[in-house]
């Protein structure tokens, strides 16, 4: 399976250079990885199973296919990954899993979430759908009783 990806990015490099920013050297060799936000890395530890679903999982022969099902997988190489559950009090954790958690979840407060609200383009469903969190002046008003 390898091998049968190897030869299909091989062969698409000048495209996925182009539209993509992921460059192939002529050797094989990944060189730049498309930069989806600017400050966060994803996990370079799901990295071989991206290029490896690159292969079977994107759409090659249909233009419109190819970008969305290439995104979808650059996306999922994006997300943040899953890390096991925090130990509980008395438990000791590894270092490295403590550090890799505290910066993922600067990443998530500092990064991800400020790029979502920033940039969220609500559709007309969505907005009709709305869940109102907390409204303020109603709050005011019970707390202004007390």
């Amino acid at each position: 399976v390898a091998s049968a990806v190897y030869d299909q990015l091989m062969s698409r490099r000048e495209m996925l250079a182009e539209y993509f920013a992921l460059e192939i050297s002529a050797e094989g060799e990944l060189l730049t990885l498309p930069l989806v936000m600017k400050g966060y890395m994803p996990s370079l530890g799901k990295l071989p199973n991206f290029l490896l679903r690159l292969g079977p999982h994107v759409d090659w022969n249909d233009e419109k296919g190819c970008f969305q099902s290439f995104l979808r997988e650059l996306a999922s190489f994006y997300v943040p990954e899953a890390l096991p559950p925090a130990p509980e009090k008395g438990e000791v954790e590894d270092d490295e899993l403590a550090k890799r958690r505290d910066e993922l979840h600067r990443a998530i407060e500092n990064k991800l979430f400020p790029a979502f609200k920033a940039r969220l383009v609500a559709t007309r469903p969505l907005l009709k759908g709305t869940i109102e969190v907390a409204n303020l002046k109603g709050l005011y008003r019970v707390f202004e009783r007390c």
